[in-house]
């Protein structure tokens, strides 16, 4: 984002042992003040101040600077100075000027990993729900689809040329179960209903985003990301097996499934009576509207579990012990 373009903003650089002290007027966006030099090896600081007009940014500056082109120094600045320091003899010194903002740190990390031939590889979401959202029902709302394909297409301009590699959730089944139902993760909700909902308001969002991303030309790669653990039955019954499909069904497959085949796993659909009575009842046609393959399906895999048949809990199955 930068300075404003419309704003005149003067850079003044002072330092004794300079070869001449010097003013620059600049409307550029981002400022860049290139070229001075110091002589001087008894000076040990330049500083550098600012004018503007206008309104400060709300997070203040960052002034970026090279050494005779090499290497590269931030210094956050919440007023309008900066102090550089050691100053070289005889080096010189080219400085941008930019606002503080969190784009702006965004594009200097992804530019320098890329300088660096390290290839970034960013998650559009990995558990930063914004508040703001969060109170007016999160994951749950059904807006929340739209607001998650608005984001999106923020980020794949502002950093698709050169960020190649992108998922759009991480975890989902870490966030959605845990936050939302079994109340061991953020935001510690205890609510099948909502979790439900808010499980297939995801999926559509990871659609709107994937469909975004193609829409918008970009040559990269966009999937998204989950967890999961190996299950096993604590009894080699038949009962305790169907525990095993229950638990795949409504962890990993309950993304993962629709995400690349375009539906939900059957054996969740047709014998766990919790998720036909609060899934929308389009849910079918949501997704047959809204699906678009991806190009990659990320695993993290952690731990294993045994799992037994319950027929007291919505899932017929628990968890009994992880190793």
């Amino acid at each position: 984002t930068g300075l404003d373009p419309n704003i005149s903003y003067i850079v003044e650089v002072t330092a004794s042992g300079m070869t001449e002290p010097a003013r620059k007027e600049i409307t550029a966006d981002p400022v860049i003040v290139n070229g001075f030099q110091t002589d001087d090896s008894k000076n040990t600081h330049l500083n550098l101040t600012w004018n503007f007009t206008g309104t400060a940014p709300a997070d203040g500056w960052i002034l970026l600077y090279t050494v005779d082109g090499s290497g590269s120094e931030r210094v956050e600045c919440k007023d309008a100075s900066a102090s550089v320091a050691p100053l070289l003899p005889g080096a010189t010194y080219n400085f941008t000027l930019q606002t503080a903002d969190g784009r702006t740190v965004y594009n200097d990390m992804f530019s320098y990993l890329n300088e660096k031939d390290i290839t970034p590889f960013v998650d559009l979401f990995h558990w930063d729900m914004p508040m703001c959202l969060q109170e007016k029902g999160g994951f749950a709302n059904p807006e929340f689809p739209q607001w998650f394909e608005n984001f999106a297409r923020v980020c794949f301009e502002a950093f698709g040329d050169r960020v190649a590699f992108w998922s759009t959730f991480n975890e989902p089944s870490i966030f959605i179960r845990g936050g939302l139902w079994g109340g061991t993760f953020p935001p510690f909700g205890r609510d099948p209903h909502q979790a439900i909902q808010a499980a297939h308001n995801v999926v559509i969002a990871h659609f709107r985003a994937v469909r975004a991303y193609r829409e918008m030309g970009f040559a990269g790669k966009i999937g998204s990301v989950n967890c999961t653990s190996a299950v096993h039955p604590a009894r080699m019954v038949p009962e305790d097996l169907d525990a095993v499909a229950y638990q795949y069904a409504t962890g990993f497959d309950l993304f993962i499934e629709p995400m690349v085949y375009g539906h939900y796993p059957k054996r969740m659909i047709e014998e766990l009576p919790i998720y036909r009575e609060h899934l929308p009842e389009n849910f079918q046609e949501d997704l047959d509207k809204w699906f678009i393959p991806m190009d990659f399906l990320g695993v993290n895999y952690y731990i294993c579990n045994r799992t037994q048949y319950d027929p007291n809990k919505p899932l017929l199955s628990t968890y009994v012990e992880n190793f």
